[in-house]
């Protein structure tokens, strides 16, 4: 059986899926010669399928991707947790060396990922699901493993010191006499001068707002 199930794997009659947090949120823009985009769609949402982009490292290794969910970072912006399922017999390294080549790392701390302070050690990838149909009886084999719970300890170490940054940037934009909603960006998640390379400090503002 064990023979049976090597050669089924090599051959591609096994279907794996890899759950990861990757840096950054995915956008139609990571996509490449895609025909059926719906116009002024900026990011994706849960449960969409990804399109793979065929100039990117590793593409023709990749069958499909799905997102889980987007959360906010404090560093990186935003975690995307991706679902993905590689051709049979590629392995994981292939799936975070595409995603390194579209600019999305999976976090982590070896080869093709990149690190986020909220995660102290560890690779932020696993396997979930195995589905193949037994070669005796014919029948669908379905094998599903809940996330590893660090997983949810990261999104959400995360997604807290996400808040907190945005409190203390709204707080100091009120001291400076400012309207926290018309001058905070919400789609990156920060002050609109902080975008531009300005980080205002309390004391400019006033003297902006000041006669």
């Amino acid at each position: 059986m064990r023979l049976t199930l090597v050669r089924m794997h090599n051959e591609g009659e096994i279907r794996r899926t890899f759950r990861v947090i990757c840096h950054g949120r995915w956008a139609w823009s990571n996509t490449l010669s895609v025909d059926n985009l719906e116009p002024n769609k900026s990011s994706h949402s849960n449960e969409t399928s990804i399109p793979t982009s065929p100039s990117a490292l590793e593409a023709n290794c990749i069958a499909s991707i799905q997102v889980v969910s987007i959360t906010p970072s404090n560093e990186a912006g935003s975690l995307s947790t991706l679902d993905v399922i590689p051709h049979s017999p590629y392995m994981g390294v292939k799936i975070r060396r595409y995603l390194m080549s579209m600019q999305n790392p999976v976090v982590g701390d070896s080869g093709n990922t990149k690190p986020l302070k909220a995660n102290r050690k560890g690779l932020m990838s696993a396997l979930v699901k195995v589905e193949f149909i037994h070669p005796k009886l014919g029948t669908p084999v379905v094998i599903c493993m809940d996330e590893p719970a660090k997983f949810e300890q990261l999104r959400g170490r995360d997604q807290k010191a996400n808040l907190r940054r945005q409190a203390n940037d709204m707080e100091e934009l009120r001291k400076g006499g400012l309207d926290p909603v018309s001058t905070y960006d919400r789609t990156s998640n920060q002050p609109i001068a902080y975008m531009v390379g300005e980080k205002v400090s309390v004391s400019l503002i006033l003297d902006w707002s000041t006669p």
